[in-house]
Order: structure tokens, then sequence, then C-alpha cells
């Protein structure tokens, strides 16, 4: 089954350079996902009972080659949830991108994100 991308930006971040750096990365992982090999590979780590490891396994090298950091601590130390270690993070310009792979009902680290981000809406 194809991965497939769906991105919500705030129409004041759309048109800037971070943005676009942000989105050229999404897009070249998205392009690897959906490539035969990782596409097999994707479907036998994601099977009932598997661990988010093994799907994570699955593209941890294009990750790294792409230039993301696995398991990064101390990233958050001057926030309130100052224990957020997200799977892969990766810095663009003042800012980042944080990757996080989850399997059914394992987002405990995501509901933090969610509890983290106070993001204005669109």
């Amino acid at each position: 089954m194809a991965v497939v991308m769906r991105a919500f930006v705030q129409k004041q971040l759309s048109g800037g350079e971070e943005w676009a750096a942000v989105h050229g990365i999404a897009e070249q992982l998205l392009a690897h996902l959906n490539e035969p090999d990782a596409q097999r590979s994707l479907a036998v780590a994601n099977m009932p009972g598997q661990s988010s490891a093994l799907v994570q396994a699955t593209f941890a090298e294009f990750a790294r080659d792409l230039g993301f950091v696995d398991e990064s601590r101390g990233l958050f130390d001057n926030y309130e949830n100052r224990a957020l270690r997200p799977d892969y993070y990766l810095p663009v310009g003042d800012t980042g991108i944080l990757l996080e792979v989850e399997r059914g009902k394992t987002t405990i680290n995501n509901m933090d994100l969610l509890d983290f981000w106070k993001v204005p809406p669109l």
C-alpha cells in the first residue's frame, strides 16, 4: 500500500525557505518509502505484534543519509516538557523536523507532542 503525505501548513509559513526545505525533505522520504523494495520491507515490518522499531529500521539508513539523527536527547531541555525524545530529528534553519514512527496505540510520546505544541489555528 502506497505511503501518502498530507501537509498542513500555516499560511504565513507556506512561502518561506524553511518550509521549502522541510517540504523537499518530506518529498524525498515519501519517494523512498514508495519504492518497491521499501514497500516490501514495510509490509513485513508492519505486521500485527511487531514493534515500531522494525518499521523504523526499514528507512533508518535513508533518514540518516538525509541528515536525521535518531533518538535525539536534550533537544527540549529549555522547555517545560523537557523529556521529549523524538525518534528522529533534523535541524532546518532556526528550527527542525521531528520524525515519529508509531504503530497501533503506541502514541504516548505523540500525546506528549500534542500537549507540547500550542499551534495557533490556520
